[in-house]
């Protein structure tokens, strides 16, 4: 039961993330920065940036774009930069500087490891508690 909700949460997810990114836009831009352009963007089509200013930095650009998707578009817009992004429920796109955003687990040889061990908690005791109201709080959080 638990991997068929798995198996159909991840169905639909990227069916709409599928479907989200079909977009095609077209876009012409002469020395434009990389706020310009997604300024743009977001005049021409439903897609709302998330971002940092600061790490767009200055940089001119030029890009002639025919009906292409959002994908394509940034892929090649920040190609030469850290800036990553991620398409997320439908038309919101978020950028990251250095960090890439992933919505599957990466394939590995080896197994997923998952600590189900569960740590007991810890108490410190102050200068005004004595180790026994230590241990009795200890005993109140387990039971």
């Amino acid at each position: 039961m638990k991997k068929l909700v798995q198996f159909c949460v991840m169905f639909f997810f990227i069916i709409t993330h599928a479907q989200n990114t079909s977009e095609r836009l077209t876009l012409n831009f002469t020395d434009k920065t990389l706020e310009e352009i997604i300024i743009q963007i977001e005049s021409q089509s439903d897609y709302q940036f998330f971002f940092e200013r600061d790490w767009l930095g200055d940089a001119k650009k030029n890009g002639n774009y025919s009906n292409e998707t959002i994908d394509t578009i940034l892929n090649d817009l920040l190609s030469d930069t850290v800036i990553n992004f991620y398409v997320l429920e439908g038309s919101k796109v978020i950028l990251t500087k250095n960090s890439a955003i992933h919505d599957t687990i990466p394939e590995s040889d080896e197994p997923i490891r998952i600590n189900t061990e569960i740590t007991p908690p810890v108490v410190v005791a102050t200068d005004q508690d004595t180790e026994q109201e230590a241990v009795e709080e200890v005993e109140k959080i387990r039971n």
